[in-house]
């Protein structure tokens, strides 16, 4: 818990000096085909999909800070906030997160952070993640995230999630195209393989986006394995 409540105090903080470009908040809304789908345990925590409700809204709000290794960002993500059918009455998940990235290049970067996810009141998951990835002059980006999740019940169960991304921005056109595989590793042996692909306008101002998911082998609360489909719309906004 002094984990969560050193992230948390340390968010408030910068978000209340966050007046520069490097600032963000983004939001989105996102439809599932199977209402109690999750991954992992019933206890509430590893939760991905359904969160209890075929619709679901998260809300995410970060800074940048300039440093002598690169960019130090802090950021707060409320997340599950149930708005349509619900299967089964669920809070929203907190996430508190802190990133640093390394300069290493031109067009070469690595990062690494660190999550706590906070479900009423308790700390039920901490979260240790590296990323790097390397942007092509053409417009062409390739990534790669690790990120391994510490369940803080008694079970201390864990996952291994893979991200493996590529993105295109075309030249004098405002538009981003990406695609990202997704695989989980848990440690109980029940994996699961998400794909998602994604649109977004790069205007000036507000960025809207548009998103199609698909995730198998998810466990419902009901005991067996199902499949969800998702369709997300959001946007983002730096300022």
């Amino acid at each position: 818990m002094k984990k969560s409540y050193f992230l948390g105090a340390a968010a408030l903080i910068f978000a209340s000096n966050a007046f520069a470009s490097n600032s963000y908040i983004t939001g989105n809304v996102k439809f599932n085909s199977d209402i109690d789908a999750r991954l992992g345990s019933e206890s509430g925590s590893m939760v991905e999909a359904g969160y209890g409700s075929d619709v679901v809204a998260t809300i995410e709000a970060g800074h940048a800070f300039d440093n002598s290794f690169g960019d130090l960002t802090v950021y707060i993500e409320l997340d599950g906030l149930q708005l349509g059918t619900v299967d089964y009455i669920d809070t929203p998940y907190t996430m508190l997160g802190i990133e640093q990235s390394f300069s290493t290049g031109e067009n070469f970067w690595v990062a690494a952070g660190y999550q706590n996810v906070i479900h009423q009141g308790d700390s039920i998951e901490s979260r240790m993640l590296v990323r790097l990835g390397y942007d092509f002059d053409s417009g062409v980006s390739l990534s790669h995230r690790t990120r391994i999740d510490l369940d803080s019940s008694d079970y201390k169960r864990f996952r291994t999630r893979f991200d493996n991304s590529i993105a295109y921005s075309p030249t004098n056109f405002n538009a981003a195209f990406s695609y990202n595989n997704i695989y989980y590793l848990m440690d109980e042996g029940t994996n699961s393989i998400k794909h998602e692909v994604r649109a977004t306008w790069t205007r000036n101002g507000v960025q809207p986006y548009l998103e199609f998911g698909y995730q198998d082998d998810l466990v419902s609360t009901h005991g067996f394995a199902v499949d969800n489909y998702t369709t997300v719309i959001g946007a983002s906004y730096a300022f």
